[in-house]
């Protein structure tokens, strides 16, 4: 009887980013040996069509293998000035498939970062987040001078997964760059934007550099960071 490893979750997870990359190669290809055949509005036609397949495809793949890679695509839908209409509104799908996290991870994940449990810092605070999107969650809560806020937490290690499942889609995605069908940029450009955007500490910055700027601006609200 022989006895064969067993293929780790990883390694599963990259043959499938990687025959979902060869996939994607293949049908632009196709459409490139088809294209000087076809009138331009035909092309065009056939292009919008191919990106909104192509499109769905990835969408369902990383719906299919969640995780990490899933938060990636749900990220990716938001960089709206990187990618085509029809890859943003497959991938604007994902945003409905955020998981929240259990409680008791999100209430380690809050005192790992604070210090304290949430219940400690606030006289109220809601364990069921009102909102939960690529990065993070959003909980409600009431500080102890009696304010309504909302309370971001990021997921735990979302950073460090970002940055591995960036790794496999370059990997994934090797036959579609050399294609010329996607950009080596666009991926870099897509990971700094997302990287960027687990920052909080940089985000509240921002948001008080606008609350100062915008300030005479009486028609515009701009949220309040409180500093602990």
């Amino acid at each position: 009887m022989g006895v064969v490893k067993r293929p780790s979750k990883t390694m599963s997870r990259a043959a499938r980013l990687m025959k979902l990359g060869a996939g994607l190669t293949g049908s632009y290809l196709a459409y490139r040996l088809q294209r000087p055949f076809v009138s331009s509005a035909e092309g065009e036609s056939r292009r919008k069509t191919l990106h909104g397949r192509n499109a769905k495809r990835v969408r369902d793949e990383l719906s299919s293998l969640a995780g990490p890679v899933m938060k990636v695509g749900q990220a990716l839908s938001m960089q709206t000035h990187l990618l085509g209409e029809e890859w943003v509104q497959e991938l604007s799908a994902l945003q409905m498939q955020a998981p929240a996290m259990h409680e008791a991870l999100m209430r380690a994940q809050f005192k790992s970062s604070m210090g304290r449990y949430p219940e400690e810092m606030f006289s109220s605070f809601n364990p069921q987040p009102f909102a939960a999107a690529s990065l993070g969650q959003v909980h409600w809560a009431t500080t102890r001078d009696g304010e309504e806020v909302a309370v971001k937490i990021q997921y735990p290690a979302i950073r460090e997964a970002i940055e591995s499942d960036f790794r496999m889609l370059r990997t994934a995605g090797l036959p579609v760059r050399l294609s010329g069908h996607l950009e080596s940029e666009m991926i870099r450009e897509a990971e700094r934007g997302i990287l960027e955007e687990t920052d909080y500490i940089r985000e509240a910055q921002n948001i008080d550099y606008f609350r100062t700027a915008l300030a005479d601006l009486k028609f515009m609200r701009m949220p309040r960071v409180y500093k602990t």
